[in-house]
């Protein structure tokens, strides 16, 4: 089985609790990892996924599962493990990964080290390749999940303030333009509620060179339970 270390970060304006819960989330997590998804959690504490890979004439899928083997919130710290396994094949992947998050003048960064253990097609393209088209996939990643947690830590416009109230009990007091002639009033529109954010793109079956070391980030990811 070849081995391998990968090192990745990624940071967001976002609380680092915000990013934690994120990461600690694979229903959220998953779909900011093109090819993947999120499978079921187990009463047992695993969780299962499942990732696609295409190169060229050669589509690798994927089962896997992972578990939290240390889940600390105070410390934003999280130690996944999990494995994968080649659907109708002998490809494996095993990792152990470590994903630390901090936080300085409202922005978070998450410092991840995964420990990759590979064997199978995936091994033909080498231990280099795949180190190196490692940082492109994670910019995806990174992208995806960028623009969820920011766009859930955008502060709400804040409202207009009232007009003062009239010491002597009246009505507030109406400025000079409030006095001139005015426009009938359009009837009041209906209430509409806050639209929520958009929803994560839908996840694809990756293509290409560049592209195949999701199947890799993925399992470190998103592989959870079996």
């Amino acid at each position: 089985m070849s081995t391998m270390t990968i090192e990745e970060s990624f940071e967001a304006r976002a609380p680092k609790q915000a990013v934690y819960a994120f990461l600690n989330d694979p229903e959220r997590c998953f779909p900011c990892l093109p090819g993947a998804s999120y499978g079921q959690t187990y009463p047992d504490g695993k969780f299962d996924g499942k990732i696609t890979v295409q190169v060229g004439p050669i589509k690798v899928s994927y089962d896997g599962w992972a578990r939290y083997e240390q889940e600390d919130p105070e410390a934003c710290v999280l130690v996944l493990a999990g494995e994968g396994r080649e659907k109708g094949g002998a490809g494996l992947v095993k990792m152990t990964m470590t994903c630390t998050v901090t936080e300085d003048n409202g922005v978070s960064k998450a410092n991840v080290v995964a420990e990759v253990g590979l064997a199978g097609k995936l091994v033909r393209f080498g231990r280099g390749l795949m180190q190196g088209v490692s940082a492109e996939v994670f910019k995806e990643f990174a992208s995806r999940a960028r623009t969820q947690l920011e766009a859930s830590a955008a502060p709400a416009e804040a409202a207009p303030a009232a007009p003062a109230a009239d010491p002597f009990g009246g009505a507030p007091a109406a400025d000079d333009a409030s006095m001139a002639p005015t426009e009938p009033a359009a009837p009041p529109r209906s209430p509409t509620a806050t639209p929520a954010p958009a929803p994560p793109p839908e996840s694809k079956p990756a293509n290409g060179l560049v592209l195949l070391f999701r199947a890799i980030w993925n399992m470190i990811f998103g592989s959870r339970g079996s």
